[in-house]
This record gives C-alpha cells, sequence and structure tokens, in this order.
C-alpha cells in the first residue's frame, strides 16, 4: 500500500504539471487525474500507514514486548513503571526519582 502511495503521488504530481492552471485542471481529463490520484495517495497512505502499525504490534506481542496500546493503558492509569521501580520519564532523562 505504501508503494502504492508512492506512485499515486507521482502520477497526481505529473497531472499537476501537465494541467498546471486552474481551466486545464478542472476540465476533463485533468480534473480527473488531479483529483483521483490526490485522494487515491490519501487513502493508500492511511491504509499503509495502519497495516505497518499492526505489523509492528504483531512482532511485539510475538517477542513479549509491550505494545503501545498496553504503555497507553499504563499511562492512563498513573504512570508507566519500570522494574527497577523507576518512572519512565525519570529513566529517560537519565534522573533518579
Amino acid at each position: 500500500m505504501l508503494v502504492l502511495n508512492a506512485v499515486a503521488q507521482w502520477v497526481n504530481q505529473w497531472a499537476r504539471l501537465r494541467y498546471p492552471d486552474y481551466e486545464s485542471s478542472n476540465s476533463y481529463p485533468g480534473n480527473v487525474l488531479c483529483n483521483v490520484f490526490f485522494a487515491a495517495s490519501f487513502v493508500f497512505g492511511g491504509i499503509g500507514g495502519a497495516g505497518q502499525f499492526r505489523a509492528e504490534e504483531k512482532v511485539r506481542r510475538e517477542r513479549g514486548e509491550v505494545t503501545i496500546w498496553e504503555k497507553v493503558a499504563r499511562l492512563v492509569k498513573g504512570g508507566e513503571k519500570e522494574e527497577g521501580g523507576e518512572e519512565e520519564g525519570a529513566r529517560l532523562s537519565g534522573t533518579s526519582a
């Protein structure tokens, strides 16, 4: 899907160069080429991004790592604790709690 996003953006850029002014880009075939591939690039980008996110979450679960949704749930409950008892922010900043 992400490759289709790139292809749709290339076709959209070509259409914008081929039909550069208002009149040509708003008459057939300029309006179809400019608008369809513009919208398609958003659709393909969204689907590709969601697919990549799902694939990364699957790999995290298979490895036994904490998923992003588990981290969010911990933060909502009042702060994420590491095994050593440090707060996540303190661990990242290099200070101890």
